[in-house]
């Protein structure tokens, strides 16, 4: 299994949202996972950062994604346990696809934007 759509799945994303993060469309983000055409560096870049592994795992280099990047732990597995804790309070159903895009989309930024407060700090 091609290993975007590996770690896609992992966060339970869709192609389209993965290509919102990515600023792609879904038909980009498709064509990365058959390996029809490859991602430029600069959306690796923005992978590597969402799926928290280094470019040397997404680009084949490596077999075991690190659990660190710049020396801090891995936050994919928290991410997915505040979106499971966000749907708890909607009293156990499930969010609405276009509501869960959302929420994968500002949960996503909100994270970026905390990352670079903490480094200027």
């Amino acid at each position: 299994m091609n290993r975007i759509r590996k770690l896609r799945e992992s966060l339970g994303m869709t192609q389209s949202q993965l290509g919102e993060v990515v600023g792609k469309s879904l038909h980009a983000v498709s064509k990365w996972e058959i390996g029809r055409n490859q991602p430029s560096q600069e959306d690796l870049i923005k992978m590597s950062r969402l799926f928290n592994v280094d470019l040397a795992y997404l680009i084949g280099a490596e077999n075991t994604p690190s659990t660190k990047i710049n020396g801090e732990q891995n936050n994919v597995g928290e991410l997915k346990r505040l979106q499971n804790e966000i749907e708890v309070l909607f009293k156990g159903g499930k969010l609405p696809p276009e509501d869960k895009d959302e929420f994968i989309k500002v949960i996503t930024e909100m994270y970026w934007d905390a990352k670079e407060k903490q480094k200027g700090n």
